[in-house]
């Protein structure tokens, strides 16, 4: 037995730990009773998460996570909000701007003054072809956004909302209000009287932009900013650099597809349209006329077959982007 005021080193056993666990005694801050590290208060308050499976570029579930959604998605829960070429924008744009952030190479964090990416010369240094690509493609897509370029990148890149744009640049105003239906509680649950839960008003206080019309103009750019952003990325469609990837599906098996710019976390090359089409007609060559195969595995190692070091591919170090 320790003696009294000495310090007891003898570990819990795994029994008494469940039981803890159980009483929600071991649960960590910020942890859902899956495991899964839950999204700040904060972060919660500016943009919509959604909790779904962590997949590998062939398709295999290694885990499951909370990920952020863009919010022209939320946006576009609004019927005729974007038309389908503005969406196919959007998400280009997003994706080719995630492309630069999940390089393992610190030179591709640097943030330019305006909240951008570096682009510039500088910023290659020691950046892989998969970096390089994904800010010349950037570089493209901003180059006619114009006076329009920072909110495009605060609202498709940063997910900030036409308010709170607003506040940042023409300052804000504090609302407040008696709000009734904040529910009584005692000991965590609902006070029910007659039948009905107890309510209580309460005070509430927030900051609002100083005027409507002031959250009016950011949306103004925004539609301004949109149109030329699908423009740009017509415009991409059309370039010389195509992109051919594994797409793995539900049924176990997969398809290759081509495109200008390929979904994030999945296996891919990219080069020259022409190389591109060199690849895709030595695929059909030899898995007769078709690019649908038995597993992503067998898809990819045809792809890496009829490629034979023509294309571009992501660095062994690299994450799926």
């Amino acid at each position: 037995m320790a003696r009294r005021g000495s310090r007891r080193t003898t570990k819990p056993s795994k029994s008494s730990k469940a039981a803890k666990a159980q009483r929600g005694g071991q649960q960590r801050k910020g942890v859902d009773d899956r495991g899964a590290e839950q999204p700040t208060p904060e972060m919660l308050s500016r943009v919509e998460y959604e909790y779904g499976a962590v997949k590998t570029e062939m398709g295999v579930q290694i885990g499951s996570a909370y990920r952020r959604r863009p919010l022209y998605l939320t946006m576009a829960k609004k019927a005729d909000r974007f038309t389908y070429n503005q969406l196919t924008a959007l998400g280009v744009y997003r994706t080719v701007f995630d492309r630069c952030e999940r390089s393992p190479f610190a030179s591709c964090l640097a943030a330019q003054q305006g909240g951008g990416r570096g682009v510039g010369p500088a910023s290659f240094i020691h950046a892989s072809p998969a970096v390089i690509e994904a800010k010349r493609k950037l570089a493209l897509l901003e180059r006619g956004l114009g006076q329009t370029l920072q909110t495009m990148r605060d609202v498709v890149l940063h997910d900030k909302s036409f308010s709170v744009i607003a506040m940042e640049r023409f300052g804000y105003r504090t609302r407040s209000w008696i709000r009734v239906d904040e529910p009584v509680l005692r000991n965590g649950k609902p006070v029910v009287v007659d039948g009905k839960p107890l309510l209580r008003a309460v005070h509430r206080e927030d900051v609002v932009p100083r005027s409507g019309r002031d959250r009016e103009r950011v949306a103004d750019e925004f539609n301004r900013g949109l149109k030329l952003l699908t423009t740009a990325a017509m415009r991409l469609a059309g370039a010389d650099i195509d992109e051919i990837w594994v797409h793995p599906r539900e049924d176990g098996t997969a398809i290759i597809h081509r495109a200008s710019i390929a979904p994030t976390g999945l296996f891919r090359m990219w080069g020259p349209a022409q190389l591109v089409r060199y690849v895709i007609d030595a695929l059909l060559e030899k898995n007769a006329d078709r690019l649908v195969y038995e597993t992503p595995e067998k898809a990819r190692d045809a792809l890496i077959e009829a490629d034979d070091g023509r294309l571009h591919r992501l660095d062994p170090e690299e994450l799926a982007a």
